[in-house]
């Protein structure tokens, strides 16, 4: 046996779990001394975690200075009723309803306490939120050490920890007490775990469940715990067997509808374009790891880079960032530290890596990476370890005071900027300064900016910054709609629907904005949506006779005539002019059995407007329908002198034709269909019909069996064919094509069977007397 397994033994007591622990770290002699350290002097850990703790509280000492701000402590803190109590916490209140549609119940209870005791001083505030964020330090000192490693790699993965300006957010905002208070019970139950599985007491399990449960009740992204729990059993060696599955089974039971709470009031849905949602989701998984290993700009909030394409920038570094993640995964796919990195980053953030670009504010945050930066801080402490005792033992001893030089220039760095970065919480207005001087374009902030001038009496500073506000959303509102109108254009109809609902969020009486949907639902058939959507754009453009004209076009479409007719009469009330008005009343009124009325206006759009063809079209229907061939054929010549190759107009006019018994016009104008559409099933049809009552059966009968081949369902053709046979005196054809009518369901009297039944009877008798 090791000497390192005697003095583990010695310093924790002997358990099964910890004989083989699978640790390869390579400054075995470090371990050694500092283990025996740990027993021959019970207090070695104070200094090196005191040194962490002073350097943490120094680096977020400007947060005791700040105040509340306008974004969202309003809603969690004072002004929030459950806070508010005079009476003590109303725990039933606290515990059965969410603030901003998150269910943080310990996190409102601490802030109810402190009410309670303290008022709204918000030193007191702050002053928590810095404690628990220096308890959730030392827990971090704790878990490496229990992790088996030395007492400088904890210290190190613990300072970073501590002072990496990334947490500010999490530390100086009072609202984010959540995550503060959230972590800090994930790290009590994570060393209990770790206590659990090198001593096996079941206290210590039972402990984990406990604090696990009041993680999630802090903040719901405890929910990761159970994942993580596993990460500790694979760097424990565990296999995964069924007891270690049900280990876990209570955190699914107590979790799952505390999450629900929250987390069915934010689901996301993926965009309708993949490349879209793959680029969002490669951009958001990489962020935070950008954002930790480059600490150079944090902002409270982030927009969403755009456009979402491979070209911009953004997203190309984001696709590199990644396939370097996947390299080094694989590269190191045998250093366990950077894999538990990986790992642990991956298990607690995976469901904050967002695949939408819904409009919302958060895309991502800083706070968001508060406790999954906890694998990457024990790797990089694991790796300054390792840098640090090279220098030492390197025989140049110039090159190794430079590299610790260098450590330290980093880690104060860090803490520096922390300090600077704690400072932009100090008010409202100092907040929404700062991410103004970032985000110039960020409605919100000038919103909220408002807000605070005129809590301060600042009116006419609010009122600018209102306008500005107003202003950047008519505009992005208005880019929207140009967006969406081009993709209306392409056809790409989902895509334009949701540039359309972007619009309406930052410009809800966005007219334009409703007409595009509508619009869009009248394409897709969606007629109730649409008049639902030309209904609230009415209300915002009450006298736009474009809108009359276009509700009464669906009116039409839905069969509701009288509703159509009174919208086409007020679009002509607003626009006497308006041809296309006159039309779509007069195929109203042709609908509607209003033939006078029809023709009136039907002839008033073409006094407006002498080259509107779809009028002709459309009288030249309406006479048709009231048996006036003659004119109707004038209507279609004139349609086709100004749409030629309109093959409906065409269909049409051969129908007349034929009334009028042009046949060898009519001929013509189905051979010119034909020509634009050989496989017209009408025109073959209408065509044979003229071929057989002209007594050419032979061209007839040719031009139902093409009609056949074309469709082998038409009956129609199948029963005019029967009658060529009949007339032939093909009986036997005649009858089988009868039969098929009869199969497809095609419309054919019995009587006509039993006539062919009987005629084939006495053709087979007559040959027989032959």
């Amino acid at each position: 046996m090791s000497r390192f397994t005697i003095v583990l033994k010695s310093t924790i007591g002997a358990c099964p779990p910890c004989e083989n622990l699978p640790f390869k770290y390579s400054l075995m002699s470090e371990r050694r001394k500092n283990t025996e350290g740990f027993k021959n002097h019970p207090y070695p850990l104070i200094f090196p975690l005191a040194y962490v703790l002073i350097i943490t509280g120094i680096a977020f000492s400007p947060v005791l200075n700040n105040d509340f701000t306008n974004w969202d402590d309003q809603k969690h803190v004072y002004e929030n009723p459950s806070v508010r109590s005079g009476d003590g916490p109303p725990l039933r209140e606290i515990f059965t309803t969410s603030t901003s549609k998150i269910y943080v119940p310990l996190t409102i209870l601490s802030f109810s306490i402190e009410h309670r005791f303290f008022g709204f001083n918000p030193f007191v505030y702050h002053l928590t939120n810095l404690l628990i964020h220096l308890a959730v330090t030392a827990l971090v000192f704790r878990f490496a050490l229990r992790l088996q490693l030395t007492a400088r790699v904890a210290a190190l993965a613990a300072l970073l920890f501590g002072i990496h300006p990334m947490h500010v957010e999490s530390v100086a905002w009072i609202t984010e007490r959540k995550d503060v208070l959230y972590a800090f019970f994930y790290m009590l139950a994570l060393n209990s775990y770790l206590t659990y599985l090198q001593r096996g007491k079941g206290s210590s399990y039972l402990l984990t469940i406990l604090f696990g449960l009041l993680s999630l009740l802090a903040k719901p992204m405890a929910l990761s715990l159970p994942l993580i729990l596993f990460v500790c059993d694979w760097l424990h060696d565990r296999k995964l067997t069924w007891g270690v599955l049900f280990e876990k089974l209570p955190y699914g039971v107590m979790m799952t509808p505390i999450i629900l709470i929250t987390y069915l009031q934010h689901i996301r849905v993926p965009g309708q374009n993949f490349a879209e949602a793959f680029l969002i989701w490669t951009w958001t998984s990489t962020f935070y790891i950008q954002k930790f290993l480059l600490p150079f700009l944090f902002v409270p909030l982030y927009q969403l880079p755009r456009p979402i394409a491979l070209s911009n920038p953004s997203y190309a570094l984001a696709c590199v960032v990644l396939l370097l993640m996947i390299y080094g995964i694989v590269r190191l796919r045998r250093n366990r530290w950077f894999i538990f990195a990986f790992l642990y980053y991956f298990a607690s953030a995976f469901f904050l890596w967002r695949y939408d670009n819904a409009a919302d504010i958060t895309i991502v945050a800083d706070r968001f990476m508060y406790l999954p930066s906890l694998g990457i801080c024990i790797s990089l402490g694991i790796l300054g370890d390792k840098i640090a005792g090279d220098s030492i033992r390197r025989k140049t001893a110039l090159i190794g005071n430079i590299i610790f030089l260098g450590l330290a220039v980093i880690m104060a760095s860090l803490a520096l900027k922390t300090y600077f970065q704690a400072k932009i919480w100090k008010d409202s207005i100092t907040l929404w300064n700062y991410v103004i001087k970032y985000s110039p374009a960020l409605t919100i902030a000038y919103v909220n900016r408002g807000d605070a001038y005129t809590t301060t009496g600042e009116v006419e500073l609010a009122d600018a910054d209102y306008r500005e506000a107003g202003e950047i959303k008519l505009e992005r509102a208005r880019r929207h709609c140009q967006k969406a109108r081009d993709l209306h254009d392409r056809k790409e109809y989902d895509s334009a629907l949701w540039h359309y609902n972007n619009a309406l969020l930052h410009n809800p009486r966005s007219a334009q904005a409703h007409i595009g949907k509508g619009d869009i639902y009248q394409i897709r058939r969606q007629f109730e949506d649409a008049l639902s959507e030309y209904n609230k754009a009415m209300d915002i453009r009450p006298d736009d006779s474009e809108l009359y004209l276009v509700r009464g076009h669906v009116y039409g479409l839905t069969h509701r005539y009288d509703r159509a007719v009174a919208d086409f009469t007020r679009t002509l009330e607003i626009n006497p002019r308006r041809a296309q008005a006159y039309y779509f009343r007069a195929v109203a009124y042709s609908q509607n059995n209003q033939g006078p009325l029809a023709l009136q206006d039907f002839n008033q759009a073409l006094e407006i407007d002498p080259r509107y063809a779809d009028v002709y079209f459309d009288r030249g229907n309406f006479y048709l329908k009231e048996h006036q061939y003659a004119p109707a054929v004038d209507d279609y010549t004139r349609a086709l002198a100004l749409r030629p190759q309109a093959l409906e107009i065409y269909y049409n006019r051969a129908v007349a034709y034929r009334h009028l018994e042009k046949y060898a016009l009519a001929l013509a104008d189905y051979n010119r269909v034909l020509e634009m559409d050989p496989r017209h099933i009408g025109a073959h049809l209408k065509k044979s019909e003229i071929y057989y009552q002209t007594n050419e059966l032979d061209k007839a009968r040719e031009g139902y069996t093409r009609t056949i081949q074309i469709n082998s369902f038409t009956a129609e053709a199948y029963l005019q064919r029967s009658k060529v046979c009949k007339k032939q005196g093909n009986f036997k054809g005649a009858f089988l094509d009868a039969l098929v009518t009869r199969h497809l369901g095609g419309e054919i009297e019995e009587d006509y069977i039993e006539e062919l039944k009987n005629l084939i009877k006495q053709a087979d008798s007559a040959a027989g007397r032959l």
